[in-house]
């Protein structure tokens, strides 16, 4: 799962994961700092930039993404022990890791989370406490992303979050592979 900042990729995935336990989300490793209610080893594996680039070395993350001056990156380990269980992965990552998972994964089923305009962002970075310039900040990349995201599947994103939410964990969702997906009407266009 893929989409701009504040989109609710994390929102969608905690949905997810109540109402099926179907899928295995592992945990991101970062260097940036936790923010208030986050939690080391449940919200992400918070780590130092040194720990990071030792990781990345050793060949150790599936992905990786330098994202507003921090480091983000998947542990193969934890996909690689989901999958040999028989499990689905569902990820959290930015636009850059789809480029890279693409190339590693091209059966995987990619979805991009898009804004139903630029102020919901707004709004919910807002929310966040997000300082002045890192908003604008991530609005700009926001932009960017929007346009670099046409090779993901996409999903617009609604009101009505559960209709999102049952079509993915539900058993249609197995079927999502180079699926585009309009919420008002279902399946609609094999890329």
């Amino acid at each position: 799962v893929s989409g701009v900042s504040g989109v609710g990729k994390d929102a969608l995935i905690a949905r997810i994961r109540e109402r099926t336990d179907r899928f295995v989300v592992p945990v991101t490793m970062t260097t940036r700092a936790p923010r208030p209610a986050e939690v080391h080893g449940r919200d992400y594996l918070f780590t130092t930039r040194e720990a990071f680039i030792q990781a990345l070395e050793a060949n150790e993350l599936l992905e990786h993404a330098e994202v507003y001056g921090n480091f983000y990156g998947v542990p193969r380990s934890q996909l690689r022990d989901a999958l040999a269980a028989g499990r689905d992965v569902i990820m959290r990552v930015d636009v850059q890791g789809v480029v890279t998972l693409r190339e590693l994964l091209p059966d995987a089923v990619f979805i991009f989370l898009e804004p139903e305009d630029r102020s919901v962002i707004e709004r919910r970075l807002r929310e966040r406490g997000t300082d002045e310039a890192t908003l604008q900040r991530r609005l700009a990349a926001a932009e960017r992303e929007m346009i670099a995201a046409t090779k993901s599947t996409r999903i617009g994103e609604t009101e009505d979050i559960a209709a999102l939410v049952a079509f993915i964990a539900g058993p249609e969702g197995r079927f999502l592979q180079g699926a585009m997906i309009d919420m008002d009407g279902g399946y609609t266009k094999t890329l």
